[in-house]
């Protein structure tokens, strides 16, 4: 089967582009950092991705929205009729980006290992992290655009 991105509309391509870098942006070990200050000795960084603890629910959710996405995008006839598959996956793309931006907004950085040797610690979301922020919320905002049609009618699927 062949793909012509030239008959895409803007939003179907922004809803491809937005949609795998979120996912791709999921597995980088950047998304939360952590780095001690130790008292004489270099800072050390430490790094995990998106895809631990709450934050496998919020990469699920995305990850399914974008493979909606695609299934409505190149096979829309396929897909079964009935369930609101637009409507999913605007539900999908808020919820994993809203999850994953409050997991990176509150990670603390865990307990340091040896803690009389830390002078102070800062944790927060890394590039990767800031990175997913950007692409979760515009896949999120272009979902909710192909949600509807041009003349604001809701999309049969």
């Amino acid at each position: 089967m062949t793909v012509d991105f030239n008959v895409l509309g803007r939003t179907e391509k922004g809803l491809l582009l937005f949609g795998a870098l979120s996912v791709l942006l999921t597995l980088f070990n950047r998304f939360e950092t952590s780095t001690y200050h130790g008292k004489g000795i270099n800072a050390v960084t430490v790094g995990q991705n998106a895809w631990n603890g709450v934050g496998v629910l919020g990469s699920l959710f995305l990850l399914a929205a974008f493979l909606i996405t695609v299934g409505r995008i190149f096979a829309n006839e396929s897909l079964p009729v009935g369930p609101p598959w637009a409507l999913i996956a605007v539900s999908g793309a808020v919820a994993g980006s809203l999850i994953l931006i409050v997991k990176g907004l509150t990670f603390d950085g865990g307990a340091p290992m040896v803690t009389n040797a830390v002078a102070h610690m800062d944790a927060g979301p890394g590039w990767s992290g800031w990175l997913l922020f950007v692409a979760s919320i515009s896949f999120a905002v272009l979902t909710w655009l192909g949600f509807k049609e041009p003349d604001g009618r809701p999309t049969r699927s």
